[in-house]
């Protein structure tokens, strides 16, 4: 599993994205879930736990806490990404936003907490083939088109390629530790935006906390099988209504665009 930034739209079904935290955390999350489609067929994976918590240096020299995440792989090319919603209070709370993509083609975004979710339609025939072939034969540089290599290193006991590309806002980048044995799955991201005098000041970052390797717990692949149906803004209005939070444009803006994907692929 690599992450990849979409940089012409959020991403189908990324509501995720929408309601963790407006700004450069939500680069990391789009990449994430646009490339991660779903596998099908037989293919072998290696299985991992990953904790990882997002820091912003935009006010704060020192870093901000903004969201923590969990991402799941199973050894069937099955994955969830749990990351925290509702911003603070998410955090406070420990409320976190799930999205689950299966080897049979299946997307959920699920919201433990309200008991609710958005179901997807299987991607592509064409998505799944490309997805198997990234996740089960990564290239050892985990080089996509539109990215440099920019060295080779080790991190958390793993051999990682040092990756990096150019954001669509031209004036930032972004560089990830991605270990080939795991996927590509990136172990330490960086959001970097360049100063007048050409040196790069670091705007986001994402650290992984822990790393367990083998078969992850069960229970990040519910399928919420009693959970109510719904498009992500009214999932965003019923999480506003039970934690008694008021979203900001930004998030209002990202559950609009997550609608018109939901109910236009659902041809609704």
């Amino acid at each position: 599993m690599k992450l990849r930034i979409n940089r012409n739209a959020i991403g189908e079904g990324l509501y995720v994205a929408g309601i963790v935290v407006a700004g450069l955390v939500c680069f990391f999350l789009t990449k994430t879930l646009t490339f991660t489609q779903i596998a099908t067929g037989d293919i072998s994976v290696a299985p991992f736990t990953q904790e990882r918590e997002s820091y912003s240096f935009e006010n704060d020299p020192k870093g901000s806490l903004v969201s923590k995440e969990t991402v799941a792989m199973r050894a069937d090319g099955a994955e969830a990404i749990l990351t925290t919603a509702m911003g603070n209070v998410g955090l406070d709370q420990g409320f976190s936003a799930r999205k689950v993509v299966f080897p049979d083609g299946r997307m959920l975004t699920l919201m433990d907490w309200i008991q609710a979710k958005s179901t997807w339609p299987r991607i592509s025939a064409q998505q799944i083939l490309t997805r198997n072939s990234r996740m089960s034969r990564p290239p050892e540089n985990c080089i996509a088109a539109g990215e440099t290599l920019m060295g080779f290193g080790d991190l958390l006991g793993h051999k990682v390629a040092i990756v990096g590309w150019p954001h669509q806002t031209g004036a930032q980048r972004v560089i990830q530790w991605q270990a080939p044995d795991l996927g590509c799955q990136s172990l330490l991201d960086r959001v970097q935006e360049q100063q007048s005098d050409g040196s790069w000041k670091l705007d986001a970052e994402t650290r992984t906390t822990s790393l367990i390797l083998g078969q992850p717990d069960p229970k990040y692949f519910d399928a919420g099988a009693g959970y109510t149906e719904m498009s992500p803004s009214q999932m965003l209005q019923r999480s506003e209504a039970f934690v008694g939070a008021a979203p900001t444009d930004d998030i209002e803006q990202s559950a609009k665009v997550q609608d018109k994907a939901y109910y236009g692929q659902l041809g609704r």
